[in-house]
């Protein structure tokens, strides 16, 4: 049975039933997914679910000096799995110390940084004696909403035979929130980490496994400047990615992430470098099977255009974004800014013509020969381009009463406006 016409069959039915309710924690598995019922009858098989055992659950924490952070994660994870382990790469702070004497039922290893990310989590994974393993960094925390929720989920996916990689939402210290991360899989899947930094779960073969979007909450500070040296994090990310591009030469992965760490080590210094980069990156996605991170490297070749004023070559990418993702709403916010940017150049001939018109004595008007309608015209024109100075200059060159009123009654109304914005910010 495909999992669309299960969800179907469930809804219905006019019977409540635990695997239903858990159904609704899981969300982005494919509807063709198949499920086996064992021979079973669909009643039979809901009910069997009830007398279904959960299989146990490791959470891994790989740690480096993380005094600061460690026990607000371990504490948010607490209860909430059958395992704890941490991987420690020889901390020379208080890390280990503090987890020993606060958390004595929490596993701790060693093992010496390796330069390899994916080698210490997969060290966490071949460390563990239960069958499914949650990686959680000592920067994050465990929302409580999630209390009880890991279990109902972990067993759910079990039942219905999903042996692939599970996301939580993780949300940023800046309200961004991310639902590709893929932290969750069974350990006798065969999946494994691959990749020094940027490091992600894969199939033996390389391929990316099923994928799927847990209701867990998760908070990220690690990104967060006011905490975290950012220079340190991305000097060494750029230094793992390099090696990366020397182990898979032009995989259009590590040249998306080259590009944005060259872009950040060099303080924005080196644009034109950085969005050849992603060229290059973007021209090796056409002839990949592995897509991960093509939306985004095309977004940030968006962005670069924009701060390079390439507004011609914006079009053009943000064409290519509509094609493979269609439904993403950052289309329609780089069409306003086209659009936007096409009326800022329109506004500026526009204020050219009328302001050469004013000066050409030449003409005349029969509406108001001081021409004060025409200044008027050309203030309002000046605060569109957000030009007060110009704005006020011109102003003070109207002479007309009427004119000058209702300039005067412009500047009240922003002025009432910013006296409510700030009311309402007190």
């Amino acid at each position: 049975m495909y999992l669309n016409e299960l969800k179907s069959s469930l809804n219905f039915s006019v019977l409540e039933s635990k695997l239903s309710e858990d159904l609704k924690l899981v969300s982005g598995i494919p509807e063709e997914f198949n499920i086996d019922l064992n021979g079973q009858q669909l009643k039979d098989w809901v009910d069997s679910y009830n007398s279904y055992s959960c299989p146990t659950i490791a959470c891994g924490i790989l740690t480096y000096n993380e005094e600061n952070r460690i026990k607000r994660c371990l504490q948010s994870v607490m209860n909430e799995f059958d395992e704890i382990i941490v991987l420690d790469s020889l901390s020379s702070d208080q890390t280990v110390e503090l987890i020993k004497e606060n958390y004595p039922k929490v596993k701790v290893i060693t093992e010496k940084w390796r330069d390899d990310f994916s080698f210490h989590r997969n060290l966490l994974r071949s460390s563990t004696n239960s069958e499914w393993i949650y990686y959680i960094d000592s920067d994050n925390t465990y929302d409580p909403t999630n209390e009880g929720k890991i279990h109902r989920i972990v067993r759910l996916l079990s039942y219905i035979g999903f042996n692939g990689v599970v996301s939580p939402v993780i949300k940023e210290h800046d309200g961004h929130v991310y639902t590709d991360n893929r932290k969750l899989f069974p350990i006798n899947s065969g999946i494994r980490y691959f990749g020094r930094v940027h490091e992600e779960p894969l199939l033996e073969n390389g391929q990316s496994p099923i994928h799927a979007t847990m209701d867990i909450l998760v908070h990220h500070d690690g990104y967060d400047p006011l905490k975290v040296n950012m220079n340190d994090k991305t000097n060494r990310n750029l230094r793992l990615t390099q090696m990366m591009l020397e182990d898979e030469p032009g995989h259009p992965k590590w040249l998306y992430f080259l590009a944005k760490e060259v872009y950040h080590t060099q303080n924005n210094l080196n644009i034109e470098e950085v969005k050849s980069i992603l060229i290059e990156a973007i021209r090796r996605y056409e002839s990949s099977e592995y897509k991960r991170y093509l939306p985004e490297a095309i977004l940030f070749l968006c962005d670069l255009s924009i701060r390079t004023n390439s507004y011609s070559q914006l079009s053009k990418y943000v064409d290519l974004l509509e094609q493979i993702s269609p439904n993403c709403v950052d289309v329609d916010y780089y069409r306003a800014v086209l659009v936007l940017q096409d009326i800022t150049v329109r506004t500026a001939k526009l204020a050219n013509y009328v302001k050469e018109s004013l000066q050409d004595n030449t003409k005349y008007s029969y509406i108001n020969s001081t021409k004060d309608h025409i200044r008027l015209m050309l203030t309002n024109i000046m605060w569109l381009m957000n030009n007060w100075d110009e704005a006020n200059k011109i102003n003070h060159e109207i002479r007309s009463e009427d004119k000058k009123i209702i300039f005067s009654n412009m500047l009240n109304e922003i002025n009432d406006w910013l006296s409510t914005l700030k009311e309402e910010e007190r």
